[in-house]
């Protein structure tokens, strides 16, 4: 790993600081502690080629009149605030040096008083103050003045977004890390570059690599000595029971104020220092989240076992199933017994949101003094959700059917049914359990639970019709049961939008979102992503984005829910053309997944991983994905074949070809149509219009092949145009597609548009595109498509001519082109010379 922490350049804010020295404006650069102030300063300055002085405040110096100054200009004591200035401004001119002031808020008097004038005079090259208030509430206020009169520039440094945050790690652990530890250390720290450095750097010992080389850690974050100490001198500044407050805050965050008051502190949450704790009135929570962190690492075990007793006591009297699994886990940290009913209910809690293996954990304490069948089908659930089938398989066969009343059998047939389709992929065995128990299920309630998971199960199994079918008969019930209710929901919302569907199904998935709030994350996240896709078929990325951005709260959770907010994500960052977030996010959610995994999820990541790898030429990458695809599918028909053939199509056009991608996508486009998935459907045919298919082309002009949504239509568009060689059209398609931000899809448009520009001998026309064509490409992190390839080469050539040189130019020899082709070797060499030829005049 590097020996420097990496610093992201912020050019934006650059630009505004340098434009304002350059005009003689004073800057001030304002923001909390560790946003990267100085380092922009520096960074900025240094740029412009800058000589720079440091004034810097602190709170040791405080008191010691013209102390900010004395690094800088000599001082005699004499406290001549004029003679000082002087000094100031000559050591300033005679070294066109800027100004930096750092800690404004923390500057003595006479050193304020000294940069008020030297502002106001406007004789220095250049100013610029910094300060962590962004009202300069506690800076002098005669410097504050000087800013105001002279018209300062404000700058506030935003914090680090998830990407850059995985940027910097990456480029210091020179590789990248799993992307849920990102979005983990993104919350943690708040986007603050200081706190990424230290949690990052701190945790280096707890850091693994996987085969991928991929980081990850194996344990939590270690808090460096560096950090600890800084913010712990802030905490042990305060009061007694602010440090008692922190304390349970480090265990249980946030605390309602009911909670806090019952603990004797209502009072110091409202009156501690802000820069420690934060209320909304409702509830209180550290200021910042490291601070929990640090005080935490502090607490010894006896201290952390007292303190935990004291919240699992006033957790006694809590009303919402969070407070109570809250609860129950803290008691069972400190060893103390609950009633198997409330570790039960808490296990449940702890399902729903995706926390399994405390729910198994929870679950096995219940059904340890519980003989009944719910706290041991929990414990299925839970094992099986982590991956574990074998052993979800050994808890489900030592429960004795026959003895079940309804309720039980009830709980027992959803168990199995998750178990055997979500876990294993056996979706035929699904529906004969379904088929042989439902008889035995009247009461309505559990009714709904049998319609819901026969909607599921036939949705997982493609089977559209049925799924929407069981679906409706859910939502039309005497039952009431949310969580039913959600998922029958979320299943009518996904079936449309396969059907191709964009406007009810809009409707429909966003009341399941909304539904799944009151039943947790893992119907949630499904429903979430039902919504991104159905955004993204629309042409609203910046829709789709700010659904997929809520999956942030589930990237950190464990397995599925996880792995369906990653994929999801992945799929947003491919239409935008951001392929290196997208493979960091398809490795994720592989990653979050058992590596047996037969949910169908894993091989529909594996498969969209071989396109992004694809898309750089990595057949290796590619192929490793398409074992990924293969190993998750658990029996091969041709609805299960789809991600393999995809697979297929992907790893031969990393290799440069061309005619078998276009099969392969054609097939998969067949399969997926006869089984009503439009969306999709189109895609596959998209993908091979792409590649340059005529006959995908015309197919895709057909209203019975593509859904709603304004991506269909411009599809649809790109196809015709292309059929007539219009190259007008394609321009125009491609200028439509970089408006709404599909960068990939908008350069292999104007990339058929230079193909069909040259074709009618407007040569020129064609040149003035490329550059376009390379903005737009290096948008897309420089992937190379067929038609991006055959568009840069400046000479039109046959799709045989262009297959043979994009595979030899992938580094194929003439004999295994010939095979992958089924053309001789000397066919090869003739077509590789006439090609070298054509170009090369």
């Amino acid at each position: 790993m590097s020996r420097v922490w990496p610093y992201l350049p912020r050019p934006a804010e650059a630009r505004t600081i340098i434009t304002a020295v350059h005009d003689r404006r004073p800057v001030v650069v304002t923001g909390p502690a560790g946003i990267g102030k100085t380092s922009l300063t520096r960074a900025a300055l240094t740029g412009r080629g800058s000589a720079i002085d440091w004034v810097i405040g602190s709170e040791s110096l405080r008191d010691n009149a013209f102390g900010a100054l004395v690094p800088v200009v000599p001082i005699d004591g004499l406290g001549d605030v004029r003679a000082v200035l002087a000094a100031l401004t000559e050591r300033l001119t005679e070294r066109e040096a800027i100004l930096a002031v750092e800690g404004a808020d923390q500057l003595d008097t006479a050193s304020a008083t000294v940069l008020a004038q030297l502002v106001r005079a406007g004789a220095a090259p250049g100013v610029v103050v910094m300060s962590r208030s962004t009202t300069l509430a506690d800076v002098d206020p005669a410097l504050v003045a000087a800013l105001t009169v002279t018209r300062a520039v404000h700058v506030t440094p935003d914090p680090l977004s998830v990407d850059e945050v995985a940027t910097v790690i990456g480029d210091f652990l020179l590789a990248p890390m799993d992307y849920a530890d990102v979005a983990r250390i993104h919350a943690e720290c708040e986007g603050n570059p200081f706190y990424v450095r230290h949690l990052v750097t701190g945790s280096v010992g707890a850091l693994d690599r996987r085969p991928d080389g991929t980081y990850f850690l194996r344990r939590e974050f270690v808090v460096t000595p560096e950090l600890g100490a800084i913010v712990g001198a802030a905490v042990d500044t305060a009061g007694p029971n602010t440090r008692k407050l922190l304390e349970f805050l480090s265990i249980l965050n946030p605390l309602s104020m009911a909670m806090v008051s019952a603990l004797g502190l209502g009072d110091t949450a409202t009156s501690a220092p802000a820069d420690l704790v934060t209320t909304t009135g409702a509830v209180v929570y550290p200021a910042h989240a490291i601070i929990g962190d640090v005080v935490y690492s502090r607490l010894g075990r006896l201290r952390r076992a007292q303190l935990t007793a004291e919240l699992v006591d006033v957790l006694a009297t809590a009303t919402t199933p969070v407070a109570a699994l809250h609860r129950a886990r803290l008691a069972d940290e400190i060893g103390r017994p609950l009633p198997a009913q409330a570790n039960l209910d808490a296990a449940a809690t702890a399902f729903n949101n995706g926390q399994f293996v405390l729910s198994e954990r929870l679950a096995s304490l219940a059904a340890s003094v519980d003989s009944s069948p719910f706290a041991r089908c929990q414990q299925v659930r839970a094992v099986a959700a982590q991956g574990d089938a074998v052993r979800a398989r050994r808890l489900l066969d030592d429960i004795d059917v026959d003895t079940l009343d309804e309720v039980g059998l009830a709980t027992y047939l959803v168990t199995a049914c998750v178990h055997y389709s979500a876990a294993i992929g056996e979706h035929t065995r699904s529906l004969r359990l379904l088929d042989e128990l439902c008889p035995l299920i009247a009461l309505p309630p559990l009714r709904g639970a049998t319609h819901a998971m026969r909607a599921i199960v036939t949705l997982n199994a493609g089977r559209l019709a049925e799924a929407l079918s069981s679906a409706r008969a859910c939502l039309t019930g005497e039952w009431d049961d949310m969580v039913w209710v959600a998922l029958a929901r979320y299943v009518e919302a996904e079936v449309l939008r396969r059907l191709g569907e964009t406007h009810r199904s809009t409707v429909i998935g966003e009341d399941a979102v909304h539904l799944s709030a009151a039943v947790g994350p893992l119907v949630g996240v499904g429903a979430l992503r039902t919504v991104t896709l159905i955004h993204i078929a629309r042409g609203r990325l910046d829709e789709a984005r700010a659904v997929a951005d809520r999956f942030a709260d589930n990237v950190a959770l464990q397995s599925l829910p996880r792995a369906v907010a990653c994929s999801t994500s992945t799929l947003v960052a491919i239409a935008e053309g951001r392929f290196g977030k997208a493979q960091r996010l398809a490795l994720d959610s592989l990653h979050a997944l058992p590596a047996d995994d037969r949910s169908g999820l894993g091989r529909g990541v594996a498969a969209s991983l071989a396109g992004v790898r694809a898309m750089f030429g990595d057949v290796d990458g590619a192929r490793w994905a398409r074992q990924q695809c293969e190993s998750m599918t658990f029996h091969i028909d041709d609805w299960t074949e789809v991600n393999l053939i995809q697979c297929d199509g992907f790893v031969r056009a990393a290799g440069g070809e061309i005619s078998a991608p276009i099969d392969c996508f054609r097939s998969a486009a067949a399969i997926l149509f006869s089984h009503q998935q439009v969306a999709d459907g189109m895609i596959y045919l998209y993908w091979s219009v792409r590649f340059g298919d005529r006959d995908a082309a015309r197919q895709l002009c057909d209203p019975r092949y593509r859904g709603e949504g304004a991506i269909a239509q411009l599809m649809a568009t790109h196809a015709r145009a292309f059929l007539d060689g219009d190259a007008r059209g394609l321009q125009a398609v491609s200028d439509e597609f970089a408006e709404l931000g599909y960068i990939p899809y908008a350069a292999d448009a104007l990339a058929h548009s230079i193909v069909a520009l040259r074709a009618c001998g407007s040569r020129r026309k064609a040149h003035g595109l490329t550059p376009r064509l390379g903005r737009l490409r290096r948008t897309a992190d420089d992937f190379l498509s067929p038609a991006v390839l055959a568009a840069e080469l400046g000479v039109n050539l046959s799709p045989r001519e262009l297959e043979i040189h994009a595979m030899t130019e992938a580094g194929s020899s003439r004999a295994e082109v010939a095979q992958a082709l089924g053309i001789r070797p000397s066919t090869v060499t003739a077509f590789r010379s006439k090609v070298r030829e054509r170009i090369s005049s």
